[in-house]
């Protein structure tokens, strides 16, 4: 090795021991692509396989926004039959938007697949497809963090979505369940990927937080909640180290989601009148009170305290370790403890627990879901890291989560 190297890598402040052992895991890295790829398209099929029992089933209130579908791309407006007054009586925007997409190519509303109506085949086809991106979604948390694991990781993921039929059953509905699990997923990753990077503040991470968020919040009205995912987030783990830094950060977060939701909203209230949906108006959803936040204990009573005392006893172990994440890093400053990465997960959690507590009863279902979706990934990817090495502690608190 030249000179020139080694007073590079000492300007650097990484030895030349630790730079040459970083660069065989990196190309081991990258030849792992393909695995994934595999590990992800079976994860996906073993869901599949699972909504294949539901055969046709599509839930009463999809049709709802299938019609709208079809008025707007018969070019109707927002209508749910012709002649009809313009009321919003959907409130999935952004998977009504995936609808007109799909009819106006051909593929929804306009005949049948294999025999079977494209009413049934192309939600559930848009549904397989999230599926896929979640596994996607999954597999990138698990290179970041754990990179020689993240081939089981991403496999057991799938492995617990298929085994939640409850999950499968909303996921393949019809409804836009799928596409705000999605969503979710995403800003959760964006998160532990931008604290354990280091990268929270970076103009990447606000934008990615943004636009997931804005998804959430445009598929769902409830889904709005997962806008103070990033705020929070910053002010939890960057707090008033880099005062300055975080103002800035979160400013471009709320310029990039404010702008487009607020035109969403203001177009709202030149079509219907109203700047809040419909759904809510009437349902009579009323503003939370205190009480509202205990409904969050029935949940934890539904799954049951041999579970849920297990999981947090293993979220606890993993947030109290400090033994750092040095996934595809160069440079050991760039180092960030297990803890904050992992604990930043828990932030979307505890909103979507929140939103659970205060919707009305028959708003808590649709809700579970994307529980459902975060916990599986929560309590795997917390199980299989409180040993870093995925050794036998590891596996044994794996079988506990299953």
């Amino acid at each position: 090795m030249t000179e020139s190297a080694l007073a590079y890598f000492k300007r650097l402040g990484v030895s030349r021991t630790r730079r040459v052992a970083l660069r065989p895991s990196t190309y081991r890295y990258r030849l792992r692509w393909p695995a994934q790829g595999t590990v992800i398209t079976i994860g996906a099929a073993l869901v599949g396989l699972q909504a294949l029992t539901l055969g046709q089933w599509i839930a009463d209130d999809a049709g709802v926004t299938f019609a709208y579908a079809r008025s707007i791309g018969e070019g109707l407006g927002p209508v749910q039959q012709p002649g009809a007054a313009p009321v919003e009586g959907y409130s999935d925007p952004a998977w009504l938007a995936l609808l007109v997409l799909g009819r106006m190519v051909g593929l929804f509303d306009n005949g049948s697949w294999f025999g079977v109506s494209d009413l049934v085949t192309f939600p559930k086809f848009l549904a397989l497809l999230c599926v896929v991106g979640m596994l996607a979604v999954v597999a990138s948390v698990a290179r970041v963090v754990l990179p020689r694991r993240a081939n089981a990781v991403t496999m057991i993921a799938g492995l617990l979505m298929a085994a939640n039929f409850s999950l499968i059953a909303w996921m393949f509905s019809g409804l836009e369940n799928p596409l705000t699990a999605l969503a979710v997923t995403l800003l959760t990753a964006v998160l532990v990927k931008g604290v354990a990077r280091g990268r929270l503040l970076g103009p990447r991470v606000a934008g990615a937080a943004a636009l997931a968020a804005l998804l959430a919040a445009l598929n769902r009205p409830d889904g709005v909640i997962y806008a103070a995912a990033y705020p929070l987030t910053v002010l939890l783990f960057v707090g008033g180290t880099a005062v300055s830094a975080s103002v800035a950060a979160v400013r471009r977060y709320g310029l990039i989601f404010a702008v487009p939701f607020g035109g969403f909203l203001l177009w709202r209230r030149m079509e219907f009148g109203m700047w809040l949906p419909n759904s809510a108006v009437a349902k009579s959803q009323s503003a939370p009170s205190m009480a509202d936040l205990s409904h969050t204990g029935d949940l934890m009573a539904w799954a049951g305290w041999g579970l849920v005392l297990p999981v947090a006893a293993c979220v606890g172990i993993v947030a109290a370790r400090r033994r750092p994440v040095r996934a595809r890093l160069t440079d050991p400053a760039d180092a960030v403890p297990f803890g904050p990465a992992l604990s930043a997960a828990l932030v979307p959690l505890a909103l979507a627990l929140l939103a659970y507590g205060i919707l009305k009863p028959d708003g808590q279902a649709l809700a579970s879901l994307r529980l459902w979706a975060q916990t599986t990934i929560d309590r795997l990817d917390r199980t299989w890291r409180a040993d870093g090495r995925g050794g036998c502690g590891a596996q044994l608190r794996v079988g506990q989560t299953l």
